[in-house]
């Protein structure tokens, strides 16, 4: 298996410092394809002509990083509950016995976990939590019209950079241990 290259190429597609320091530390701390889905977020945001579904797009990316976050993040220790949160039949992709779907619960459960064995400051686990939900929302049509414009979705994609920055920032200063998974195949 090849090995990493722990030093990100020089790019120059993002819009700010912050920007590339999350594309940094993503890299070296989580993996290179985390980082390469972050570009790519950035490059698509900083189109001069943005694609139609430009906001769909972005939201998917950030949506495979957050998750990359978790899993690399994640305690081993951790197990998810094999329960529906609403009335306890075991659980599947849709409970079959009430009809609710309890994906967001188990996202946000694995987020608690991770916010706990990492002590999180309380600004970084609401940031965190807030994107729970929201990321494949946005991602996904909500009906048969027009994709989302991006304009209108420009700054909640702003608040995902600063909720990302806050993570990896945290969790570089709280422990290293926290990226002894982060390159390698999940």
């Amino acid at each position: 298996m090849e090995q990493p290259n722990l030093y990100p190429p020089p790019v120059s597609d993002f819009m700010d410092g912050r920007q590339e320091r999350i594309y940094k530390r993503l890299y070296t701390r989580i993996g290179e394809g985390s980082a390469i889905f972050y570009r790519e977020a950035c490059q698509l945001r900083s189109m001069k002509q943005a694609f139609a579904t430009t906001a769909h797009l972005v939201a998917h990316l950030f949506r495979e990083i957050e998750s990359a976050l978790r899993a690399v993040t994640l305690p081993d220790t951790y197990q998810p509950s094999e329960e529906c949160p609403d009335c306890r039949s075991k659980q599947g992709e849709q409970c079959p016995t009430c009809g609710s779907w309890f994906e967001k619960s188990s996202h946000q459960k694995a987020i608690i976990a991770i916010a706990d064995a990492y002590e999180l400051d309380k600004s970084t686990r609401k940031q965190w939590l807030g994107l729970s939900g929201k990321l494949h929302g946005y991602a996904h049509r909500n009906s048969l019209t027009h994709p989302r414009p991006y304009a209108e979705y420009k700054a909640f994609y702003e608040s995902v950079d600063a909720t990302f920055d806050s993570i990896l920032a945290f969790l570089e200063r709280k422990s290293s241990r926290v990226f002894l998974k982060g390159n390698r195949p999940l």
